[in-house]
């Protein structure tokens, strides 16, 4: 969890094409390392929804708040705890 909203991003803007690099070759080499594959997506994917709060809060907007937070939440508390699972089950 970052502390500013340009680290959120930063670190979102980071891990996309580090995301697409991983796709990528999981494509090539075999399609059962996709899912393992994603998660640097998985986790771009969270720190902008973490930037969403951290902007709402900085510019008073609630609306943007708590949209940013249910999908950090939706991150935090059910994806991460069901893809990751299921993506090494994938490699077995």
């Amino acid at each position: 969890m970052c502390l500013a909203e340009t680290a959120s991003f930063g670190l979102a803007a980071f891990l996309t094409p580090a995301g697409i690099y991983c796709l990528r070759q999981a494509n090539r080499l075999s399609t059962r390392f996709l899912a393992v594959a994603c998660l640097p997506m998985g986790f771009a994917l969270q720190q902008a929804m973490e930037g969403v709060v951290w902007h709402g809060i900085n510019n008073d907007e609630p609306r943007l708040v708590s949209i940013g937070a249910r999908g950090f939440v939706f991150f935090s508390h059910f994806f991460w705890l069901f893809f990751v699972p299921l993506a090494s089950l994938a490699l077995e």
